[in-house]
């Protein structure tokens, strides 16, 4: 069997350069996605199919930072399963595909712009294809091949689903640094902690928030809500659990709570509309601002603003009908900001971003347009129309216009606002036609009432647009009436379309098909007919054909270009226009012999020849070589190897040869089909033809088994002669009908010829009429222009002139300004503010040396008395060691007694039991023992003790009380107070003193200022006057106001007195009258101009009051109000005023004037521009300059200051004089206080703070009160216990008597005896206890702590006596350089202030100076005002004459190639123009098709004469053919169809392991009538119709399919062109395994950009595309 050995190619298409492919026997690919070179600019925006729109430079460099390779010239990356919106090429729909492939490119030098009559432009290489409809078919051309008026495919209607209402994006969207915040919930707290995988430290790391946040969350804080989400998602919620979990948001520092809107609504995108169309978010405010005139949508705005964010915003209507809605809201104004509104206020930075568009319905789309259109929207009475600032704005209104179905028009174009002067680039977008102003009605219901009754209007008892939606379908329409056998008379009347369609007189629109198919088409046959299913797919389709109106060759700026690879359908959408993404595959075509130059993709042969490009040389002609082995003599040849070759000129004949001789072609088919290879033959697949092969008809699988099997070919032939001859019979029959038909209407049509050809000779004239016309009109102004920039030109050198005086003079200014900085810097140095600094400075350290004197007095007293009180201390601290040691010694000799005593006790007792045991009186030794029992209980209360307690307490009081008296005597509190009531006085004395000497100070500097102060004012009012007169005043004003002439009252600026701030207003509305004369009447004024005419001393304007004749200006409230009212004047001279003023109004600024109305009254401005009542607007620059009127008062004002001058300098001497009395006094009050606290001192450091001495002796005595008190309540409970216990005892002994008297009396006298002394051990052992317990409480209570209190004291004297010495030392070093300090400082007070007075005086000469270098600048400049208004002036000519030029030439350029006339006048001219304009419509209606149609009917009529001779003969041979054709078929087709069949089973479980597949036929027992269906299982699923299946399902099933045909009928080699371009990475490897193992049998030459099948190549070629269109091969791989 052969194999391609190699190919060659030069001149053919892009293979402009020979080139060579060497193709390895089994298996070679060829790699270069969808067309090299073939690429868009970066900024082209694609449409994806969610509904987002992307930069495609963006979308691809995203995915190649994830995976790319290298290719010849840019990257290539895999697709990542993003889907994009595509054109399906057979059912032309857009549907949602797969991005198999990115492409990245080096931009070539040149690139095309290519812009649409609606307004879609695309930058693209030369090469990139795009769509037109052409013979009928939608195909693919280059963009270099395209022409001005061509029409290109783009869609008319972009499904994309928006399902999913709720902005998840949103969470990703916000940030930290938003500033978004939420209220505390318990529950975040507790997520918190059930997320915790670690340790607290670690885990705001693991997070990715800061700890403050998780310490917030725990310390119940607001929390940052970017942060929040991140913690939510680690805690493993979901976007919609995040979403219904955190409804409302705040501000950092507010508690005001908003809504967020999570989830799309028609009312949120209404809301968004009207923000985008009248709303901003100006900068550092919290301000959401919307600005409408209409109340109803202010009204809807607020509900809508409320129901979505639940915010209320204030209204403020600033005129009448206009109103401002703000919401002071930051967080809405965030979350605004993601979804496109830009913060800031800027309305070209508008847009609407993907979050969304990716969730939005059509629904809600028509809701945001119904905003944007109330808003900024205008209907016209033939169009609705938006216009926007803003490109990115204007190209997401149009992509959701196209999501809705409604056609446009966008043009750019440059608004001016007349009243500003203003201009800018804006889109207006424009939808035409009543079909489109239905479907806007239908889906948007406008809230703004009057735009929907003009809508309303627009759509009512209107016709369809037939120039709007046009598709070529001419020659389908002439068809389908001849298929049908349609008269085309008598359904004139019904259809009048049907014969203007059919004639070519006018292109077909959708609508007007759309009519034929339902009402005329179909009736007659259903949907039966090719023809008239092609017409529907058309009509159904989502294209609409837009045409091309200019196309520009640019430079590009641009270092890339990007392309995209599209599963099966090669095309996506960008920038709204349908682009298309190996020549390889058409050369090999080519040289096979295939016919249609369309299959190669080009119109006709020719155009497979290389054009060159725009810069390159075309090729002259194009070929391609294939070079066959012939070493198994596949060939009926004897050489080794067979070369074929096709070469074709630009004449579009080709030549054959083989082995370089010449053949024809029908001997290289000849040649070709003895080795079995067929240039139709299925192992050539062309891109989309897999797609085909998985959805083509049963029929047609059917017919493919046939050809297989060898019969189809045959049947081919049969069916195409008999479809033939039947077309031709049926055309026969039709001539003689029509060219009777053709002859009639031939007639009518002379007449029409006629009258049109008159028409157009009289247009002609008027063209060339009108164009002489406006050229002598440019020709005139252009004259005018001259002299007008020759005088701006002459006007301009004067000031050039006067600024250049004025620069000298500033100059000069300069360095005597700099001067006085310098002056000004030493005075402050060394001036007034140093010497008071100094003064002060003097006084404090006097102050602190006194302090610190007194201070070190003390001290040493100090540390004398610490001294001998330590000394007491330490003697005292030994007297108590003593006594604790006396106290402990009797404390152990009581201890041992106790002990004695107890032992006594025990023993009596014990004896005493015995014997009242034995001699036992139970009742009575019971009631003595109840006595004794009430006895002890009595002692048990221990008062005793208590009272030794309080005794105790008593005696440490009065201790403390004796120390204090001694301490504090009296003498010694009274010398004390005395000394305090001194110091006080004396205190007193030199604060007043030391206020005095401040006070004194502060009036010295604040009239030392003052006075400069005043002078400065002085100086200044001094020069405004000068200016003033100066500026008002000319020479022949100056003579007449020197005359003294009685009734000359002054000029209008010497008798206005008007407030500063309205100053340049006034002068600018006042004009040239501001130096106006007022004078008493016409008779002065005529003497004054006498005067001045016979002196020869100039003009001047007079104002007689008895002639001047004014209007009322009314009562006018705009602006700051009339102009008159806000000055003063004199009642006499209103009438002069008002002639000046006039109805003048002042307002702030020109955007003030333009809101009250441009027009509407005579307006200045505070920045002193002008607007006439004409319209007329005078403003700009001006320099700034002294005021022209006088200041009111300011003579008087000038005579104040020079009083107040010298008065503050006699005031100055005079508090210098007190300054130094007052002096002396301060010493003297520093050295008596000084005394009066060293002798306190002394006497407090002796008893310490007599204070809290005496507070604690009061709190002393009043507990030894309280004590004496105590003890005295219990002595008296313990003499009532005595009492009691006599009492008690008596009875004892007396019951103790009864019983000794019933008992023996030595027995009862022992016992009693006994009882005596256990009676008396245990009050002993009592008192002996009380005694040990009052030893330890004094040494517990009362020495110990004392001896603790004494060390304490101790410790803390040395402490302070360290500290004191140290402080001494200290103090001593201080003084001395104190007292160094205040001799030095003393000595330069008194130089700063002889300095002081000279440079004052050299301030004000050049003070004096500066002003006089001020005035002759103001002079100077006021010069070049003169000059300015006159170019002003004249620049407004110049304007007004540049803008009529460009009018005129804009005119013209309908004229650009229409022929002048000489030697006529203007006034010729127009008389022509009428009277030729008159016949033209004299003629009435003109059929101009007429011309065109005529000669075209004639031809046909002569065509039609000509058909009629060989149809017998071919009707005999297909006769013959079809009995040839009979027998056997049946019984081959079937053993062909079981054979291939069992390979399909085979090959398609060896490409995919999930499911089995067979072939069915739909008519087994007639197999040749029914067709042949494929049937697939995968998985577990039930068999499935290949239709059903996905797209790479449907990939495997087809190629499983032509693999099977291999098997059953091998061709020696097979090209697959993109045939994996569906299929995932695992299926392409399972593909190119099973090329691999087939490419034994055959050769295989696969053009591909998957990696997968690259990879198993044996040999591998690159294909790029670089400057003019020139292709190269690079091999990559062997």
């Amino acid at each position: 069997m052969t194999y391609i050995k190699k190919m060659k190619i030069h001149g053919f298409k892009s293979f402009a350069k020979p080139i060579e492919l060497p193709f390895s026997k089994d298996f070679s690919a060829v790699i270069g996605p969808n067309g090299s070179g073939k690429c868009v600019s970066g900024n082209t925006i694609v449409q994806l199919s969610d509904g987002s729109l992307t930069k495609i430079q963006e979308l691809v460099n995203q995915r190649l930072k994830a995976n790319s390779y290298v290719a010849d010239d840019g990257y290539l990356a895999e697709g990542d399963g993003k889907r994009i919106l595509s054109l399906n090429l057979n059912t032309l729909k857009i549907e949602e595909k797969p991005i198999l492939a990115y492409v990245k490119r080096r931009s070539p030098k040149t690139l095309l712009s290519i812009r649409t009559r609606s307004g879609k432009t695309i930058i693209a290489t030369k090469y990139h294809p795009l769509f037109i409809l052409d013979n009928m078919e939608v195909r693919s051309i280059k963009a270099e091949e395209l022409k001005e008026g061509t029409k290109i495919a783009i869609p008319n209607k972009i499904r994309c689903d928006g399902a999913n209402p709720y902005f998840e994006e949103l969470l990703d969207e916000i940030r930290p640094e938003d500033n978004l915040y939420i209220p505390w919930k318990q529950e975040y707290k507790d997520i918190l902690r059930k997320c915790k995988k670690t340790t607290w430290n670690k885990l705001p790391e693991v997070i990715g928030v800061p700890k403050t946040i998780l310490k917030g969350i725990m310390d119940k804080q607001n929390i940052n809500l970017a942060f929040l989400i991140r913690i939510l998602r680690y805690a493993r919620f979901k976007n919609m659990e995040i979403m219904n979990n955190v409804e409302y948001i705040k501000s950092k520092n507010s508690s005001k709570l908003y809504k967020i809107p999570w989830k799309n609504s028609e009312e949120f995108s209404r809301l968004f509309g009207y923000l985008l169309a009248e709303g901003r978010l100006p900068n550092y405010t919290d301000h959401v601002w919307f600005t409408n005139g209409d109340e109803e949508i202010v009204e809807d705005y607020i509900n809508l603003i409320w129901k979505v964010f639940e915010a209320k915003p204030t209204i403020n209507e600033y005129k009448p009908r206009c109103y401002d809605v703000i919401t002071y809201s930051q967080p809405i104004r965030i979350l605004l900001n993601k979804f496109g509104m830009p913060l800031g206020g800027t309305t070209d930075k508008k847009t609407i971003n993907n979050i969304y568009l990716r969730h939005s319905t059509e629904h809600q789309l028509a809701g945001l347009l119904n905003g944007l259109y109330c808003g900024d929207g205008y209907i016209s009475n033939r169009s609705i129309e938006i216009t926007t600032k803003s490109k990115a704005l204007g190209f997401c209104i149009e992509s959701i216009l196209a999501r809705l179905g409604i056609d446009y028009r966008s043009v750019f174009q440059v608004k001016a606002a007349t009243n500003t002067g203003f201009s800018g680039m804006y889109k207006t977008i424009r939808i035409y036609g009543v079909d489109n102003f239905l479907k806007f009605k239908e889906r948007i219901n406008l809230v703004h009432k009057e735009k929907q009754k003009r809508l309303d209007e627009l759509t009512k008892d209107k016709n369809a647009n037939p120039n709007v939606d046009l598709i070529e379908l001419n020659a389908v329409v002439k068809d389908i009436v001849k298929e049908l056998k349609i008269k085309i008379k008598p359904n004139r009347g019904i259809f009048p379309r049907l014969e203007s369609y059919y004639y070519n007189q006018c292109t077909p629109s959708r609508h007007g098909l759309s009519v034929l198919y339902k009402e005329l088409f179909t009736p007659l046959v259903g949907n039966q007919i090719e023809s008239l299913a092609l017409l529907k797919k058309h009509i159904d389709s989502n294209i609409f054909w837009d045409e091309i109106v200019e196309i520009n060759e640019i430079e590009s700026d641009e270092e890339w270009v990007y392309d995209l690879c599209i599963e099966e359908n090669h095309n996506f959408i960008a920038n709204n226009i349908i682009v298309h993404n190996s020549n390889v595959v058409d050369s090999l075509c080519f040289v096979l012999g295939r016919l249609s130059s369309k299959s190669m993709r080009a119109d006709n042969s020719a155009k497979l020849i290389y054009n060159g490009g725009k810069h390159g040389n075309p090729a002259k002609e194009a070929y391609v070589s294939i070079l066959f082995d012939n070493s198994q003599n596949t060939f009926p040849a004897k050489a080794k190897e067979i070369e074929i070759k096709r070469l074709v000129r630009h004449n579009g004949q080709s030549k054959y040869f083989i082995n370089g001789e010449l053949r024809t072609r029908q001997q290289v088919l000849d040649l070709l089909a003895a080795a079995k290879i067929n240039p139709d033959g299925h192992n050539i697949i062309l891109q989309g033809d897999i797609t085909h092969a998985a959805e083509m008809p049963s029929e047609e699988r059917r017919e493919i088994v046939e050809d297989i099997a060898g019969i189809s070919i045959y049947e081919d032939k049969k069916e195409k002669a008999v479809r033939e001859l039947d077309k031709v019979e049926s055309q026969l029959k039709e001539a003689s009908i029509i060219l009777t038909e053709r002859g009639t209407y031939l007639k009518e049509l002379k007449k029409d010829y006629d009258q049109a050809s008159k028409y157009k000779e009289l247009e002609k004239n008027v063209k060339s009429n009108k164009a002489t016309y406006l050229s002598l009109q440019v020709k005139q102004r252009e004259e005018k222009l001259e002299k007008v920039v020759s005088l701006i030109n002459k006007n301009q050198s004067q000031i050039d002139s006067i600024n250049s005086k004025v620069k000298q003079v500033q100059q000069d200014r300069e360095e005597k300004r700099q001067d006085i900085q310098k002056l000004k810097d030493e005075i402050e140095k060394s001036g007034e503010s140093s010497q008071l600094a100094l003064h002060s400075e003097i006084e404090t350290l006097k102050e602190q040396l006194s302090e610190d004197k007194i201070r070190f007095t003390t001290i040493q007293n100090e540390i004398k008395s610490l001294n001998e009180r330590t000394s007491q201390l330490k003697s005292s601290l030994h007297d108590s060691d003593k006594r604790v040691n006396a106290m402990q010694e009797k404390k152990s000799k009581l201890q041992d007694e106790l002990e004695s005593i107890k032992d006594g006790f025990s023993k009596n007792y014990n004896e005493l039991s015995k014997l009242k045991e034995k001699h036992s009186f139970d009742d009575m030794e019971a009631e003595i023992a109840k006595l004794d029992s009430e006895i002890e209980s009595i002692k048990s209360q221990n008062f005793e003790e208590k009272k030794l307690a309080l005794l105790r307490d008593k005696d440490k009081v009065e201790l403390r009380l004796s120390t204090i008296e001694k301490l504090a005597s009296k003498p010694q509190l009274a010398k004390l107070n005395n000394l305090k009531q001194n110091l006080k006085q004396s205190a007193q004395n030199l604060n007043r003193v030391m206020e005095e000497d401040s006070a004194l100070l502060n009036q010295l500097s604040s009239a030392r200022i003052r006075l400069q102060q005043i002078k400065e004012e002085h100086i200044r009012l001094k020069t405004q006057q000068t200016l003033a007169k100066e500026h008002s005043i000319n020479l022949a004003i100056n003579k007449i106001k020197s005359l003294n002439m009685q009734g000359v009252f002054g000029t209008f600026a010497e008798l206005a007195q008007v407030p500063p701030e309205y100053s340049l207003a006034i002068e600018v509305a006042a004009g040239s009258r501001i130096n106006s004369i007022v004078v008493k009447d016409d008779g002065i004024a005529a003497k004054c101009i006498q005067y001045l005419k016979s002196n020869k001393l100039g003009t001047a304007i007079f104002l007689p009051l008895n002639k001047l004749k004014v209007q009322s200006p009314g009562n006018i409230k705009e602006g700051h109000g009339l102009a008159i009212n806000l000055i003063k004047f004199d009642s006499k001279f209103e009438q002069a005023f008002k002639y000046v003023l006039g109805n003048t109004i002042i307002v702030d600024n020109i955007d003030a004037a333009r809101k009250i109305g441009i027009g509407k009254y005579r307006m200045a401005t505070l920045d002193g521009d002008l607007v006439e009542t004409s319209g007329a607007m005078i403003g700009g620059f001006r320099r700034k300059h002294s005021s022209l009127f006088l200041t009111p008062g300011i003579e008087k004002n000038l005579d104040s200051l020079s009083s107040e001058i010298s008065k503050f300098t006699s005031l100055i001497k005079d508090i210098e004089k007190k300054l130094s009395i007052n002096g002396d006094k301060v010493g003297k009050a520093r050295e008596e206080k000084s005394t009066f606290e060293g002798e306190m001192l002394k006497i407090q450091a002796s008893i310490g703070d007599i204070d809290n001495i005496l507070n604690e002796k009061q709190e002393l005595e009043k507990n030894l009160r309280q004590l004496t008190s105590q003890i005295s309540a219990i002595d008296s409970t313990i003499n009532k216990n005595s009492s009691s216990l006599n009492e008690l005892n008596r009875k004892r002994a007396q019951i103790r008597e009864k019983i000794g008297n019933k008992r023996n009396p030595k027995i009862m006298a022992q016992i009693e005896s006994l009882e005596k002394l256990i009676n008396g051990l245990n009050e002993k052992k009592i008192l002996i206890n009380s005694e040990i317990n009052n030893i330890s409480s004094q040494v517990k209570e009362l020495i110990l702590p004392e001896k603790e209190s004494m060390q304490k004291i101790i410790k803390q004297n040395l402490s302070q006596l360290e500290s004191f010495n140290s402080e001494v030392k200290t103090l001593s070093s201080e003084i001395s350089g104190a007292e160094s300090a205040i001799k030095a400082k003393e000595k330069e007070e008194a130089k700063l202030y002889s300095n002081f007075k000279g440079m004052l005086s050299k301030r004000e000469k050049l003070n004096q100076i500066m002003q006089e270098l001020e005035i002759k600048i103001n002079n100077e400049k006021n010069k070049t005002q003169i000059f300015e208004e006159r170019i002003n002036n004249f620049s407004i000519d110049k304007a007004k004459i540049v803008s009529e030029i460009a009018g005129l030439n804009q005119e013209m350029l309908e004229y650009k190639d229409v022929k002048l006339r000489r030697g006529l006048s203007e006034s010729e001219l127009k008389d022509e123009i009428t009277k030729f304009e008159s016949m033209m419509r004299n003629l009435g209606n003109v059929n101009l098709r007429a011309l065109e149609i005529y000669e075209q009917v004639g031809k046909e009529y002569e065509s039609l004469e000509q058909k009629s001779s060989k149809l017998k003969v071919e009707k005999e041979d297909v006769l013959k053919m079809i009995e040839e054709v009979e027998s056997r078929k049946t019984s081959t087709f079937m053993k062909s169809f079981n054979k291939i069949n069992s390979n399909f089973e085979s090959i398609f479980s060896q490409l995919t392991t999930k499911g089995t597949a067979h072939l069915v036929l739909e008519n087994p027992e007639k197999p040749l009538e029914g067709g042949v269906q494929v049937m697939v299982k995968i998985a577990h699923n039930k068999f499935l119709d290949i239709k059903s299946l996905s797209g790479g399902e449907k990939t495997l099933t087809a190629l499983a399919f032509i693999f099977s045909i291999q098997d059953h009928d091998p061709a020696p080699f097979y090209l697959l062109d993109e045939v994996d371009a569906a299929l995932d990475k695992k299926n392409s490897e399972k593909l190119s395994e099973l090329i691999k193992k087939y490419s034994q049998k055959a050769q295989y030459i696969v053009i591909t950009h998957n990696d997968s099948v690259i990879g198993g190549a044996d040999k591998l070629y690159g294909v790029s595309m670089h400057q003019d269109g020139i292709s190269h091969v690079v091999s990559l791989k062997v």
